[in-house]
């Protein structure tokens, strides 16, 4: 959603009060931050040209925790329950950290350790839609353009991994983003800060990771990792830029 169809207000110590949205339809429910899905109301579904885009039925968030609960507990194992919590964050990230709330012990475990290690090592299969930001050799020379699209989003913390070590598994290649996304989480829960002012960060300086190498279905950047003055040169450009 571009920045000018939404805005956030803050109270006296800087959280978020309310985010007042200039757009309609999908602009609304297409966006996980302003996404509410069948937990808007009569009055803001056709405020906002959702009217027909949703069942008549509205449940509140609690009941939505409820239904998510028991969709979580109907996995097979915790990785598949690991995409599930994702591919709910990338829809409706109030419900899935409401779900995540319900139950801290249980789904710390599922979105951080130890199932963020799987996540990482089938990154690649198990891609659907980007998070954060990726920088490369290809594109770090417009660190300072892409940077300054996410600038008013008022970035608040970022969690950036050079992918080259992932909880005592190694090198994982572009997969370690991963990390970042579950350490955000944790985060947002253990310290209030909001989603929308996260940004995970992979710096993709190549893999020395065989089996990513040679993996046709492999989406980093598939070349060996830069050393030496090379890797520097390129940490130093993001550093600059962020």
């Amino acid at each position: 959603m571009p920045a000018d169809s939404y805005r956030f207000v803050y109270d006296q110590y800087g959280n978020t009060r309310e985010i007042l949205v200039y757009t309609r339809g999908i602009g609304v429910y297409g966006n996980n931050y302003t996404n509410k899905g069948t937990a808007f109301t009569e009055e803001e579904r056709r405020a906002l040209g959702l009217d027909a885009s949703l069942p008549p039925a509205v449940r509140t968030l609690e009941k939505q925790v409820e239904n998510s609960v028991r969709t979580v507990g109907a996995k097979g194992d915790d990785i598949e329950r690991y995409i599930y919590i994702r591919s709910l964050f990338d829809r409706n990230v109030t419900l899935a950290h409401a779900l995540i709330r319900s139950d801290i012990e249980r789904y710390m475990k599922i979105i951080y350790t130890p199932t963020v290690g799987l996540a990482c090592q089938r990154y690649s299969s198990m891609f659907r839609t980007a998070n954060g930001l990726i920088f490369y050799p290809g594109n770090i020379d417009r660190a300072e353009d892409i940077l300054r699209y996410y600038s008013h989003r008022d970035i608040r913390v970022a969690v950036v991994t050079d992918n080259q070590g992932i909880l005592g598994i190694g090198d994982q290649g572009a997969g370690g983003i991963a990390i970042c996304l579950g350490k955000l989480m944790l985060y947002t829960q253990g310290a209030g800060i909001a989603p929308w002012h996260c940004l995970p960060v992979s710096l993709d300086v190549g893999t020395n990771n065989e089996a990513l190498l040679n993996d046709d279905e492999y989406l980093g950047w598939r070349h060996r990792r830069l050393t030496g003055d090379e890797y520097v040169e390129f940490v130093q450009r993001f550093a600059l830029a962020f």
